[in-house]
């Protein structure tokens, strides 16, 4: 009887942990893309680390809006007003 209880404080408390950890995943802020034609459209992004961020941009133009994932070649940048910004740009390769 007592091994079920704390398995059943076991499991709540981990599945409470998994429910914190899904809800983190998900920090839309003030920000703007930069398409390639040039204009800025303003919204919402989501707000990651630089490794994430270099890889994807996830987009709204409003809180109800549904969400567009950019890739790097989708593109001009984006940012974060006064934060941050990510620019696409060519880099030169390593001498072989």
């Amino acid at each position: 009887m007592k091994n079920t209880y704390r398995a059943l404080i076991f499991h709540s408390l981990f599945a409470l942990l998994g429910l914190a950890r899904v809800h983190a995943q998900v920090d839309f802020r003030p920000g703007y893309v930069v398409v390639p034609s040039g204009d800025t459209l303003r919204g919402l992004a989501d707000y990651r680390g630089a490794a994430r961020s270099a890889r994807r941009c996830q987009f709204r133009a409003t809180a109800q809006a549904p969400v567009t994932t950019y890739s790097p070649g989708e593109l001009r940048g984006y940012g974060f007003p006064g934060v941050r910004a990510y620019r696409r740009c060519l880099t030169p390769l390593p001498d072989t």
